[in-house]
Formats: structure tokens, C-alpha cells, sequence
């Protein structure tokens, strides 16, 4: 067809298309899995460069990469849902719920304690990582061992409130609080009320399926794999 034939939504899927292929071609790393929805109801899906550099192995739509930072939506999603149900208040104290959180160091003159609002928005004035060495590997069930041994070497950067400071470390202890608030597994909880409900068959915590694991993307870093 010439374009005058496209729709507008056909001309912006094409236009969209090419600028996607365009970027990770120059990035030249790595691959990215596009969707479009309409409702619940996906009507254009498609995958970009490599799920295997080395192995020359093409991604498409159903590709699976690492969530990465996406796992703190998740987070905040079941947090809000935990607010629903009545079971925390967002402006609570995470302490009342999760006292280990006071062993957190440097803490500020006259800080205002550390409520989930903060954690989940980013101004708790919490650095970005823990001072722990490998705080950020290891196996999956290891982590809340790991969040646990991180806080007394994470301290503040600025007052909690003033002023907006991400961090890794406050996430997973927000995570960490949620699941005691709740007196349910983390991954449970996110598993029970978010993936499930959803119909999210290719995202999980644990990659213990041959077809998940055969559509497991590389992962890649800039200078290291």
C-alpha cells in the first residue's frame, strides 16, 4: 500500500517500528520486546537485536529479559494493595512494622522516622546502594538475608523529606516490610496478587521452566557482560 492507504494508527506502529530498530541498532547491545495494547488484548508485539550476541541468536516478541529496576512497580503496586486491604497506612511508620529498619546509620538530627510513603517516593534520604560488598548478588533466596546484613552500612544522604535521593537499598526494604506487614512471602505476595491475576505467564521470580528458559534473553552491561 502507499501511505496515503495507512490508517494514522498504522502510520504511527510504522513510524514507532523504525525508530525503535533504529536505536538498538545503534546501540548495538542487547535486545528489546515491544507490545501494544488495547485493553487487556495485545495487538502488535515485537522483538529487536540479539538474545544472544555471541550465540548470534535474534530476539522477538517473546523474548524474556531481566525486570530489573521494573520489580520496584511491582513493588509499589503491592504496596498500594496492602493499603486497600487495610493492612498498612501509607504514611505508617516502616519501623512499626519492620523494626530492623533503626539499624540504618547516620541517622540525621531530628529525622523524621521513615514512613513506606518515603521508601516507595524516593525521599527518605537513603543512599542509592549499601556499603555491603555483593549486596546486589547471589541467588534469589538469599535476598532478604542480604537487605538485612545491608542496613547497618547504609546510611543517609539527605534529611528524609527533603528532597528526592533513589535508592536500590530503601526498595528493598520496603519490600522486605511489606512482606513482614503482611506475614507473607514477598515473592508470594507479588506472585498471589499481581503476576497471577494478570495472566503473566512469562514473568516470575524463579526461572524453573525449560520454555522460560529457552526464550532467556543474555544479559549485557556497557564494557561487561
Amino acid at each position: 500500500r502507499t501511505s496515503a492507504q495507512f490508517t494514522p494508527f498504522e502510520a504511527a506502529l510504522a513510524s514507532f517500528d523504525a525508530a525503535v530498530a533504529t536505536s538498538v541498532a545503534e546501540d548495538a547491545g542487547g535486545a528489546v520486546s515491544v507490545a501494544v495494547f488495547s485493553g487487556s488484548e495485545v495487538i502488535w508485539a515485537k522483538g529487536y537485536g540479539w538474545a544472544d550476541i555471541e550465540g548470534r541468536v535474534a530476539a522477538d516478541a517473546r523474548t524474556i529479559g531481566r525486570t530489573g529496576s521494573i520489580s520496584k512497580t511491582f513493588t509499589t503496586v503491592l504496596m498500594m494493595q496492602l493499603v486497600e486491604r487495610g493492612i498498612i497506612g501509607l504514611d505508617d511508620r516502616v519501623s512499626d512494622y519492620f523494626p530492623d529498619i533503626e539499624r540504618l546509620v547516620d541517622r540525621p538530627a531530628g529525622a523524621a522516622p521513615i514512613t513506606f510513603r518515603m521508601l516507595a517516593s524516593h525521599t527518605a534520604g537513603l543512599v542509592r546502594e549499601p556499603g555491603l560488598e555483593g549486596a546486589a548478588s547471589g541467588s534469589i533466596y538469599g535476598w532478604e538475608d542480604k537487605v538485612l546484613a545491608s542496613i547497618p552500612t547504609t546510611g543517609y544522604q539527605t534529611t528524609p523529606l527533603t528532597e528526592y535521593s533513589y535508592s536500590n537499598i530503601g526498595f528493598g526494604m520496603l519490600g522486605l516490610a511489606l512482606s513482614r506487614a503482611a506475614g507473607v512471602p514477598f515473592m508470594e505476595l507479588v506472585e498471589t496478587l499481581i503476576i497471577r491475576p494478570l495472566g503473566m505467564e512469562s514473568t516470575t521470580f524463579i526461572m524453573d521452566s525449560p520454555d522460560l528458559l529457552a526464550r532467556l534473553s543474555v544479559g549485557y552491561a556497557r564494557d561487561r557482560r
